[in-house]
């Protein structure tokens, strides 16, 4: 297996800390590499001589401009990009649009896993078939995205170069260079979007690869497993970098950070864990009798979001470690054991009070995400119907759709199946009031 270059292995992995309801952030375990990193002080310098400019100009276009107002811009500048801020999008929400269904030959049997691209110009598409679809987003009709096809065949050929068995998950790059998938077979696999072309293989795994997702500005990959462990790739380097311990169970969801390196959600242990590789930390959340964890999302630097097979959508803080808020049997319970039904699939709009999940109750639900007030809650905002299993969600980065990966069966079994849905991928235009994407 290629190591990193230069890479200096870290020595034992000190402690994981149990995170405290008091506590203000993380501890450090051990010394912190320093790093060329803007500071708070060059920020707010720099974001000065950004509204200083623009002051100066409108001032010679005679416009009125008060400090005020630049005042304003400034703290509204800083907070979108410490990603400290959340918009109230929910409340505009008005109706959904005409939904569009797109099917694909390769995608005989069910959606497991989406991506879409950081500047809404494609999507891909997995299923258990072991094949990946590419599809090109027209945002010439926004109503209605027209889709043109790219292909990858199932993997006959025995070359290493395409997935002998289900995909799992998959993820995009910060700029929409690379794509990674993860299947069954313990292996991540990576291509380049914009040809297809395949790139390099990573092994190392001892168990299916249940999620994937890349830092935020830089090429570095982490994969999570039903070995218990998340491992660290270099995509400048194309090799390893290493692998982390700590929870207790097989890892069933991970998704990158804003003041942290990732989040992981265990799927049977009931943890989520925050990570800080530099300082060598992880912070544990507990789930107590919450179920397994099927998704986690962040909101923004200090609030996330997970569901469970409990059917339970759960607010968090990162100052507390527990729940700050539950909405208990989301999809309604099943018919058939009277039980809560097993959410498959969550999608946040970044930084807004606005997300989705699904399942297989027939419909797709948007929530409020009250973070505003000392009695935070989670509240229905509307539900788009929609037949079969729901297996991944994803907005697009400015929120006019949500795109839908479905299936005749869940995503990581067979023990139910919808025969009269198909498995295809659905485009749902979001529509709001008083309001214009860009202001999204």
């Amino acid at each position: 297996m290629a190591a990193l270059v230069g890479f200096k292995p870290p020595q034992s992995r000190k402690r994981q800390l149990e995170h405290d309801s008091e506590s203000e952030g993380f501890e450090s375990t051990g010394e912190v590499e320093s790093e060329e990193e803007e500071t708070p002080e060059e920020k707010r310098l720099r974001l000065a001589q950004i509204y200083l400019e623009e002051l100066q100009r409108k001032e010679e276009e005679n416009e009125s401009v008060s400090h005020e107002d630049v005042n304003n811009k400034l703290r509204q500048k800083e907070l979108e990009e410490s990603q400290k801020l959340v918009k109230f999008i929910a409340d505009k929400f008005q109706s959904f649009g005409e939904i569009s269904y797109h099917k694909d030959k390769l995608h005989k049997k069910s959606l497991t896993a989406l991506a879409v691209s950081p500047d809404n110009s494609f999507l891909f598409t997995a299923s258990k078939d072991g094949c990946i679809v590419k599809w090109n987003l027209n945002s010439h009709d926004q109503k209605r995205p027209k889709m043109a096809i790219r292909k990858k065949s199932a993997a006959k050929e025995k070359d290493g170069k395409n997935h002998r068995s289900i995909i799992n998950t998959m993820a995009i790059s910060y700029d929409g260079k690379f794509l990674a998938t993860g299947d069954d077979s313990k292996q991540v696999y990576i291509w380049k979007c914009e040809t297809f072309e395949f790139v390099k293989l990573f092994q190392g795994h001892r168990g299916p690869i249940t999620g994937l997702a890349f830092a935020r500005n830089r090429n570095v990959l982490y994969s999570c497993s039903k070995d218990s462990s998340v491992k660290t790739w270099d995509l400048d380097q194309m090799g390893y970098v290493e692998t982390l311990f700590g929870h207790q169970d097989s890892v069933g969801c991970i998704t990158s950070g804003i003041s942290c390196d990732f989040f992981t959600g265990g799927s049977k242990d009931g943890t989520v864990r925050i990570w800080r590789t530099t300082d060598e930390v992880q912070l544990v959340f507990n789930h107590a009798q919450g179920g397994a964890i099927e998704c986690v999302e962040k909101i923004n630097a200090e609030l996330f979001v997970t569901v469970s097979d409990k059917g339970q959508i759960s607010l968090w803080s990162t100052r507390k470690k527990t729940p700050v808020c539950h909405k208990q049997s989301a999809h309604g319970n099943d018919l058939l054991n009277n039980t809560p039904r097993w959410i498959s699939a969550l999608a946040i709009l970044p930084c807004s009070d606005l997300i989705a999940t699904g399942s297989n109750d027939g419909f797709l639900r948007l929530w409020k995400v009250n973070t505003n007030s000392k009695n935070k809650s989670i509240t229905e905002v509307s539900k788009c119907e929609v037949k079969g299993f729901i297996n991944d969600l994803t907005f697009t980065s400015d929120g006019s759709h949500i795109f839908a990966a479905i299936g005749q069966e869940h995503r990581l079994g067979r023990w139910s199946r919808i025969s009269e849905t198909k498995n295809q991928l659905l485009c749902i235009p979001l529509n709001y009031e008083d309001t214009t994407n860009e202001n999204l």
